[in-house]
């Protein structure tokens, strides 16, 4: 049951990137530019982005929404976190 159930999932997710590479309208260009984005892969400019890419982008969008689902989400919270995020990171540049 568990590995049907993540195979439904998986269906719905290529189905879901498949139809959104299909899609020509403005919201569903301005989806794939964010996928795109999130998906950390680039595009060249004469070609339109593959189903993988969108996928890519679908995963992480997917992971990002779990995750403010699951915590009490405030962007006050989110905007401390980055600033620690930040001193961590030149304390680090300093060592290096």
């Amino acid at each position: 049951m568990a590995i049907l159930k993540r195979l439904l999932i998986a269906s719905m997710a290529c189905s879901t990137a498949w139809r959104l590479q299909a899609s020509q309208d403005s919201e569903s260009e301005e989806l794939k530019e964010v996928l795109i984005r999130l998906s950390g892969k680039r595009l060249r400019r004469d070609r339109p982005p593959s189903a993988e890419m969108l996928l890519s982008g679908l995963f992480v969008w997917l992971q990002m929404f779990d995750f403010l689902l699951s915590i009490d989400f405030d962007i006050t919270k989110v905007i401390s976190t980055n600033a620690t995020l930040g001193k961590i990171m030149e304390k680090r540049k300093i060592l290096v």
